[in-house]
């Protein structure tokens, strides 16, 4: 979906960054690279690749950076630009590496999981699934030392500390 953001409308983008993780495309109509990037943005947003996303795309006019009171307006150089916007307004990733349909897909496509609430970072998957991992090191490291070996490297530590006290 997307929402177009006109100059006096900073204050719409900042309610909407709120809410949800979004991708902002930062473009002045003067700007002869911001021209070069419409259609290609428009092609891209009819991906179904992108539409399968349910990711919230801004079109934002460059004299609304003004208005923005998040704290991703400070990290806009120039324009276009494209961020993918975060956690109550924070950018967390700016793409810089070209202007053209495949690297732009790309860069969405390798960053999908900050477009999950929270930038990914309370997916209750992942941290089930980091504390399976943790658990499963715990296990083998069990296996690899025995109790024996354990209890003696626990016993030599002791005799280190009572002989550091006296």
């Amino acid at each position: 979906m997307e929402i177009n953001i006109s100059p006096s409308q900073g204050a719409r983008f900042d309610s909407i960054v709120h809410k949800k993780p979004c991708v902002a495309k930062f473009h002045s109509p003067n700007c002869p690279h911001c021209v070069e990037l419409e259609p290609i943005w428009k092609s891209l947003l009819q991906l179904p690749a992108m539409t399968d996303l349910n990711t919230t795309f801004l079109n934002v006019h460059s004299d609304a950076i003004q208005n923005i009171k998040s704290k991703c307006a400070e990290n806009i150089i120039g324009v276009p630009t494209i961020m993918i916007t975060y956690n109550n307004g924070k950018s967390k990733k700016i793409h810089n590496k070209g202007n053209d349909l495949d690297s732009i897909m790309k860069f969405i496509m390798d960053n999908n999981h900050l477009l999950r609430q929270n930038g990914g970072v309370n997916d209750k998957k992942s941290r089930r699934k980091n504390l399976t991992k943790r658990k499963t090191l715990r296990s083998r490291r069990r296996l690899k030392y025995p109790k024996q070996k354990i209890r003696k490297k626990q016993r030599r530590r002791n005799t280190k500390r009572i002989s550091r006290k006296h």
